[in-house]
Formats: C-alpha cells, structure tokens, sequence
C-alpha cells in the first residue's frame, strides 16, 4: 500500500484495489528510475496473484484467475455501479461472497468479474454508501445502485433535559448501537463503552467479578479531583454504581463529550456525561422476552515459572557462588524435586458464568409498561470470587389526554461480591504472592492434603511463617453486600402548543455492608498467637431529588427554529458511615458476627455523617437558520 501511495503521488495515476486483495501479498522492496506506470506496476505484482488494467489515468488493480480449467468454468459478469443519481462510482469493491474472487469499477463505474456459479452472491462495497448483495442466478449483467448513507443525521439524541436531531448538535455527542451489543455477553453497563467510542478509555480497577472500570472521557481532566464523568440513568443525577442496571434494560446511551453538550449540568460535569435512558412499553400486543448467556472464564495460559528441580538448583549455585567451598546445599538432591508447586494454578480455576434476563412489555394507548428481572452469576478465575446479582426494573407511561402525561421508573438491585483473598503478583505483600513463592514450597505440612497448610516460605530472605495463597482461599472470608433502590416519577403537562412543563422527583436508597473475618487458625496468626480478626462496615446512603423545567419550541418561515429550556433543581443527600474492626478472637465459628468478643484496647470503631444540599438554576436556547448555522447557549 505504501509502494502504491508514492507510484500515486509520483505519477498522478488513480490506483484502485481491494485491501483484502494484498492481506495474501508479502512485502515487497523496489527501487525503480525512469520507468514507465506499466513497468512499475507490473514489477510491484510480480510473482503474485494479482493482475492490473490502465484506463485514461487509472490503475485497476484485480485477482487473477486461479487456472485456465477453473476459467473455464467460471461465469463472466459484467455491470456498472451508480449512486442513486445514476452517477458513475469509481473504485467500488467486488467480491464473491465465500470466495478470493474480487474486483473494482474503473473510472466510468464499470466492472467485469469471474463467478464459480449461478449461486454465487456478489458483495458491493464503497466508502460512505450502504452495502448490497446480489445473487447471480443466470444473469452475465448486473448493475447496481448503492444508496449512500446518512451517517444517522436524523438520529434523534439525549441531551442534558431533552432531545436533538443528531445533525442539530453543536456539541461532541457520541451515541452506542444497543443493536450491535444485544449478542454480546456483558454483565455491566460500563462494558458497553469499551472499545465503542472514540475518546472515551475504560481502564479496569480489578479483574474481580463484578468490579467496575474507571471512564475517561477525552483524557484525565484533574490531578487530584476525581475525574469520573457523570452518570445520568432516567433522569437521576449521578445514578452512581453502574453495577445495579441490567444491560439488557438499556435503550439508548449517549456520551456528551465536550463543554458545548455538558455545560447544562454545571462543574459536575466537567468530566462529561453518560446519559442512560431505559426501555419503555409499546402499544400493542405484549412482548415477552428471554434471554439466557452461559459460558466460562479461564487462564488462557500460565507464566513459564521455574520447577521446583529448576529453582533449587539456581539456589544451590548462588550458594556456590557466594561460597566455593561450601559443603551442606540448600537442597543436596535438586533433581529429585520434580515440578513442585505452581502456585497460580492451585489458586486458580475454570469459572462459570450465567446471565439469564427475562422482561415483559406492552400496554394501549393510555398505559405503557415495562416489566424485567435477571439474575447474574459470575464465579472468579480466583477460587473463593465470584459475583452474583438479583436485579428488577419496573417501567410505567400514562397519557391522560394530550396535554397531560406522566411516568414512574423503579429499579431494585441486590448484589454480593465475594472479594479476591489472593495476591498473584505484585510490589505488596510478594512474600505470599504466587508468582513470588518458590515451588520447593507445599501446599500442605509434609504433602499431607488432611495435614494443615505449609506455612515455612524459604525463599523470604533467611525463610520466615506466612499465610499461603492456598491457605487464604480456603480459610479468609470477605465479602460485599450492596442493595440499592432507584425511584423516579415525573409529571409533563403542555397547556399550550410547544410549550411543556416538566417536574420529576427521584428518590435513591444505597446500602452497603462489607465483612472480612481472618481465622485465627491462619499460619501466621496461629504461630503469632493473634486470634482472629475482623472488619465490617456498614454504609447507607439517601438521595432526594426534584427536577423542574419549562421548555418552548418554535419555528417559523421554514428558516428559523428555536428552542428554549429553563429550570431549577434541588438535591439533598445523606451519608453514615460506620466502620468497626477487632482483633484476638478466640472463637473463629462466630467470624465477625460477634464484635464485642474481643478487648476494648483491640477494638477501633469510627462513625460519621454527612448531609448535603444543591440548588441549580439552568437554561440553554437552541437556534439555527435553514439547517445551516446553528447557535446554542447555556
């Protein structure tokens, strides 16, 4: 492609060919002096399966047949490809379906190409026109029209507090084909931005079940703030974790990028905006939907680590070279070791995973419903992780009369997260993690799995007690309990022609309760004499929200449009916190559910609230003059 870009800008020859066409076509290195386009372009095909034809300043790159026995049979068809104003397309790509059989229109739209068969299926491709299939059946001349594509201008978007044609936007608004996700397996909303739109980076805080992914809409904003977007779910501001949404609810996400499209939510949107709008009913026959996705989670491959053989004798050969005349080794018989214990795989597993959604939907004129549930099972690649979450949406539309309407949105979610108790590698803790242990080191005291856990790590510098990956998996429990509840109603009424008020109240409830309990029984503990130790914390939090605004819309002369929004909210929010840990319990059957079963001095416990409360004025005007010049202020 590159030789092809100069013999372009060298010569002023057009050069049209299919990419697919050089996947198959090793690269090349020419160098060529005062030569001809022909004799260029033939020493660049040479020895490939690919041929060239010059009309007037175009090279029309194309396959060449693959033997005189298969020309013969093949089928010859010919055409030309126009636009749908009956315009020449120079350069449309064509293939048979299945097959290396392609070709290009030259200059003036024409194309001849070889087909194995009448039942052969013809793909017409080109930049920025939708692309067709036609069958030959017993055709030898095929023309074609291709329809060029709106790029979705009359898409209709979600901005901050309404909507807009796509090709009425002055801000950078960004939206995400639900359809291309529906055979997707994605168990949480923020997966659906991954890779999807530009500008927009997901990076993961864990690779536990159920963890959520930091977003950076067009880089990070701040050094020290936070720099999260906001996310907007059915009109609640800052819906917080996204976690309690079913993807399969999710009718249509947009990403307001830019301070032109985000300014209407103030400094809280500084880092941009997701705004998540939810499905509704339809008039009509009830639909009923269900769906089901189960699959597995698996280390695709391990590290290549050292054996137990391989480790003990670069250990004896450090020992030799710190100390030629060193008589007792370290280990006298490396090579009778073996593999020993590959740590990552005995802390690792095969993990199943189930998504099964199920939604009712339907309704008349008057009343609108949408009904769903889903369950989520997500098991860890860690044993003793997983995720697994309880979720139902209620959705309700009611039209009064033409002036009045009105809508509920109810979201209940619980989850529970088993929390990862291991540590596969890193700078923290890498005397116990897996990649850093040595595999002379056994899982279990004398190879005896009834026995209790090695706990003696040779290689932490002069060798000292620890709690091994294995021991942490089976005997440490912590947990993560969330339950949240969404609650939206909203009232529209428009007396007057184009012009609507809209008042909305939501309610959010969060509550979170985390639990970690250390047995005792654990090596280190036990050989420290510490007893137990716990952690719980429970937190809940309360939001209340009122949203009101006015819009007015306006056109007139067929020249002049104009929108106009106005409005207030207020939002009050409550937080307690409580955060409670002990030490030294003796009894490890109760784990943290006995906290008071411990010493005062081995007991810390903090506790705190916080309230809030906002008041926002906000306003924007929407204007443009023949579809041309558009205005927008906030």
């Amino acid at each position: 492609e590159n030789i092809f870009k100069n013999i372009r800008r060298q010569s002023g020859y057009n050069i049209f060919y299919n990419a697919d066409m050089l996947k198959t076509v090793p690269p090349i290195s020419i160098n060529l002096t005062n030569v001809s386009i022909d004799a260029a372009v033939k020493k660049c095909l040479e020895g490939t399966n690919l041929d060239f034809k010059i009309v007037d300043k175009n090279v029309i790159i194309s396959v060449k047949p693959t033997s005189e026995k298969s020309q013969s049979k093949d089928i010859s068809i010919s055409g030309k490809v126009t636009d749908d104003k009956s315009i020449a397309l120079p350069g449309v790509s064509i293939r048979v379906k299945g097959t290396n059989f392609s070709s290009a229109t030259d200059t003036s739209g024409h194309y001849r190409i070889k087909v194995p068969s009448e039942n052969s299926v013809l793909i017409f491709s080109f930049l920025g026109f939708s692309t067709q299939e036609r069958t030959v059946a017993r055709s030898t001349v095929i023309n074609i029209s291709l329809q060029e594509q709106n790029q979705g201008l009359n898409e209709v978007v979600v901005v901050g507090y309404g909507e807009l044609n796509k090709k009425d936007l002055t801000g950078s608004v960004a939206s995400v084909s639900i359809k291309d996700l529906e055979k997707t397996p994605i168990a949480r909303v923020d997966q659906m931005l991954q890779g999807r739109i530009a500008g927009v980076d997901l990076i993961s805080t864990s690779g536990e079940p159920g963890a959520g992914t930091s977003v950076r809409i067009r880089g990070t904003r701040s050094i020290n703030a936070n720099n999260e977007p906001l996310y907007v779910v059915d009109g609640i501001i800052d819906a917080g974790d996204l976690s309690n949404i079913n993807p399969s609810d999710i009718e249509s996400l947009q990403v307001l990028k830019d301070a032109s499209s985000t300014a209407i939510y103030g400094s809280r949107g500084a880092n941009g905006v997701i705004i998540i709008t939810t499905k509704k009913g339809a008039p009509g026959k009830d639909v009923f939907n269900y769906n089901a996705e189960v699959g597995v989670a698996y280390l695709p491959r391990f590290l290549d680590m050292m054996n137990a053989t391989e480790y003990a004798t670069m250990v004896n050969e450090n020992t030799l070279l710190a100390n030629p005349n060193a008589v007792n080794l370290p280990y006298p018989d490396a090579a009778s070791l073996g593999e020993g214990t590959n740590w990552t795989k005995e802390v690792t597993r095969t993990a199943p995973y189930n998504n099964h959604s199920l939604s009712a939907s339907g309704g008349n004129a008057g009343l609108r419903y949408y009904f769903s549930g889903n369950y989520v099972n997500q098991k860890g690649i860690i044993k003793a992780s997983g995720f697994e979450r309880y979720q139902t949406r209620l959705n309700l539309d009611k039209t009064f009369s033409q002036k009045l309407k009105a809508g509920l949105r109810l979201n209940y979610s619980a989850t529970v997260t088993e929390m990862n108790k291991v540590d596969i590698g890193s700078h923290a803790g890498w005397w116990n993690s897996t990649l850093a242990l040595p595999p002379v080191m056994g899982v279990h005291d004398g190879g005896d799995v009834e026995g209790g856990f090695e706990d003696w790590n040779p290689g932490w510098y002069s060798g000292g007690v620890i709690n091994s990956p294995v021991a942490l998996v089976e005997m440490m429990k912590h947990d993560s309990y969330r339950k949240n509840l969404w609650l939206n109603a909203f009232l529209e009424y428009e007396p007057i022609k184009n012009l609507k008020f809209k008042s909305a109240f939501s309610n959010t409830n969060y509550f979170r309760n985390d639990s970690r309990y250390d047995p005792g029984q654990l090596p280190r503990r036990a050989f420290l004499e510490a007893g137990g130790y716990a952690v719980k914390q429970a937190y809940t939090y309360e939001k209340l929200l009122s949203e009101n605004t006015v819009t007015y819309a306006k056109s007139w002369t067929d020249k002049h449009r104009l929108n106009l929004l106005g409005g207030f909210t207020i939002q009050k929010t409550k937080a307690v916190n409580q955060w409670q840990r002990g030490q030294g319990y003796l009894v490890d059957a109760t784990e943290d559910n006995n906290m008071q079963a411990t010493g005062i001095e081995s007991t810390t416990i903090t506790s705190n609230l916080e309230e809030t409360a906002l008041v926002s004025v906000l306003g924007r005007i929407n204007y443009d003059y023949k579809r041309k010049y558009y205005l927008t202020l906030t």
